[in-house]
């Protein structure tokens, strides 16, 4: 919660750093979360489209769907601040950004009794106005020197590659994939190892007697196959029906 005063001058930090980056186009455009102007009706759009216009081509498209563990909690505050020097942020204004981050602490009570106070090395402050932003500044690299067609939705990287080739369509999205591990890796991220949250797969097909492809792998981990995913609240099928809650579209 913040006190009134704050919200101004967050606001005020707020519009002048979003304002720079989108003049610099500094922002991915591959990221649809937390920007004006965008949102996830805008991202259904284009992936549905690029997906529809595949399989009238008489392709299929194999879409890979990502998680990031607790990802507003791991964002690292020395990483961070590396990034936003390198999009430009210096001075007086990156002192300010490392002062809201640093010198932040936690403890656990449980049942009257308290923990020793810890210091917090990352993450970015809850229902805070810079928050987000600073979100995204910290993932807007993942995407860089990606071969197939990459989706940002926040926290929720996706992956699309029309099948022209079988092995080559597993082996692009396998290079990828770890491209997106060792960006983790570097920076501090991991992925959901939650069983039901885990890599996902969809084979978007219109065939009726359709190929097997070469597995993909993430984490060392194959990824499993499913006839459909949920992304931003829309269930896709393999056959592009969409479903919102019970009702099909």
């Amino acid at each position: 919660m913040l006190c009134v005063s704050g919200k101004i001058f967050e606001r005020i930090l707020y519009n002048n750093l979003y304002g720079f980056l989108t003049t610099n186009n500094l922002l991915s455009a591959k990221q649809s979360g937390f920007k004006s102007g965008d949102s996830c009706i805008n991202q259904l759009l284009s992936i549905t489209h690029n997906i529809y216009k595949s399989l009238d081509q008489g392709y299929e498209v194999r879409g890979v769907f990502l998680d990031i563990s607790k990802a507003f909690d791991r964002v690292w505050h020395e990483g961070l601040i590396y990034k936003l020097k390198r999009n430009g942020i210096d001075g007086n204004l990156i002192n300010l950004f490392k002062k809201f981050l640093y010198f932040r602490k936690q403890r656990v009570v449980l049942n009257g009794q308290f923990s020793d106070w810890k210091p917090i090395q990352a993450g970015v402050p809850q229902g805070s106005i810079l928050g987000p932003l600073f979100f995204l500044i910290y993932v807007n690299d993942i995407s860089d020197g990606l071969q197939s067609e990459v989706k940002l939705f926040a926290d929720d990287p996706s992956l699309f590659s029309t099948i022209y080739d079988s092995d080559e369509c597993a082996r692009l999205l396998n290079s990828d994939l770890l491209l997106i591990q060792i960006w983790a890796n570097q920076w501090k991220m991991s992925f959901n190892p939650d069983p039901s949250k885990q890599a996902q797969e969809v084979i978007f097909s219109h065939k009726v007697n359709k190929p097997a492809h070469p597995e993909l792998t993430f984490n060392e981990n194959t990824i499993n196959s499913i006839s459909h995913q949920k992304h931003l609240d829309i269930i896709l099928d393999q056959k592009l029906n969409f479903q919102i809650g019970r009702a099909h579209v």
